[in-house]
């Protein structure tokens, strides 16, 4: 048996284009004399019983002609992950920004308690938890994610727990009157009720079900609370409707975000309060919209390491406030 390949295999077209047209006629496989056919794929055409339904999406790039081919209904063996590139052509650089730009909003917001009296910083940082819950709905929606039996995300999942636990004890040391964990967790059981949303099979069920109890029975000690757990599903279910629809995940993030002293600040004219609520109804609006465009400059792509930055973006700025103290 031919095992996985670990990374994308360019094949003629002919033998493969003669085995493709056996179980499906798909008008776009006699365009070009050569197809790039993923690891993914190829495993999948070794392994399968049936090609029940191919779509195909013509990516040039230089003048050259490329053809990923994507796999509509598979009821074949799923023990690959298509969630990420090569299977698909290139990475999504609006949600490489949206990411950036959620790290960036949060650095601000926390640089309010490094000593400074910057409390205007506020309001920008009301930007980072809703970028951060656009970005899973992203990931679980990808169509790559869709196109093999729905599984849990386990290493989406361990990523989201392990930095969960990493991070409390530096979110402590900087935050030591904090009376909520970390944002992780809040993340964590949002993750976990939208893929049982997105993903319907019995285990991601029920994992969304404890996950959403155990947001109702301790979400006094959750960042942002019930309607936080509850943003990324919000996301997924407007994430391919128009931008009216953001006007949902607006109501969350303002509940999100629903302390008494801003609503009581924004009665009588405070402008921190304000810009508050106002950041709370644009967030979801606003990273819909960028998700839309296509960044014609370079956006570093934002991997796995990127976990890192939480727990030690605490770490640095606890330095940071130690060092004025000094000076």
């Amino acid at each position: 048996m031919i095992r996985r390949p670990r990374s994308p295999l360019i094949v003629t077209v002919g033998p493969l284009m003669t085995l493709v047209r056996l179980f499906h006629r798909c008008p776009g496989f006699g365009a070009d004399a050569g197809v790039v056919v993923t690891g993914e794929l190829l495993a999948l055409v070794c392994h399968g019983r049936f090609l029940v339904g191919l779509s195909c999406a013509l990516y040039r790039k230089t003048g050259v002609a490329v053809m990923y081919c994507l796999l509509d209904s598979l009821p074949v063996r799923s023990d690959m992950d298509l969630s990420s590139p090569p299977f698909l052509p290139g990475r999504n650089k609006a949600l490489d920004l949206l990411k950036w730009l959620a790290m960036l909003s949060m650095v601000l917001d926390h640089l309010r308690y490094v000593g400074w009296s910057i409390n205007e910083l506020y309001v920008p940082g009301r930007f980072a938890f809703p970028f951060f819950c656009l970005a899973i709905a992203v990931n679980l929606s990808r169509r790559s994610a869709a196109v093999i039996a729905p599984r849990v995300q386990w290493r989406y999942l361990m990523w989201l727990l392990a930095f969960a636990t990493l991070s409390e004890i530096p979110y402590r040391l900087f935050m030591a009157d904090a009376t909520v964990l970390n944002v992780m967790p809040t993340l964590l059981l949002g993750l976990l009720i939208a893929q049982g949303w997105q993903q319907q099979t019995p285990v991601t069920r029920v994992m969304a079900l404890v996950a959403l109890l155990l947001g109702v029975m301790f979400q006094k000690y959750l960042m942002f609370g019930m309607a936080g757990v509850l943003l990324p599903l919000v996301f997924v279910l407007v994430l391919n409707r128009s931008l009216g629809y953001a006007v949902f995940p607006a109501v969350f993030c303002v509940a999100g975000n629903a302390w008494p002293e801003m609503f009581a600040g924004a009665s009588w004219g405070d402008p921190i309060s304000i810009g508050s609520l106002i950041a709370c109804l644009i967030a979801p609006v606003s990273g819909l919209a960028l998700l839309r465009i296509k960044p014609r400059f370079r956006v570093m792509p934002m991997r796995r390491w990127a976990y890192g930055i939480y727990p030690l973006h605490f770490l640095a700025l606890l330095g940071l406030r130690e060092v004025l103290r000094v000076v």
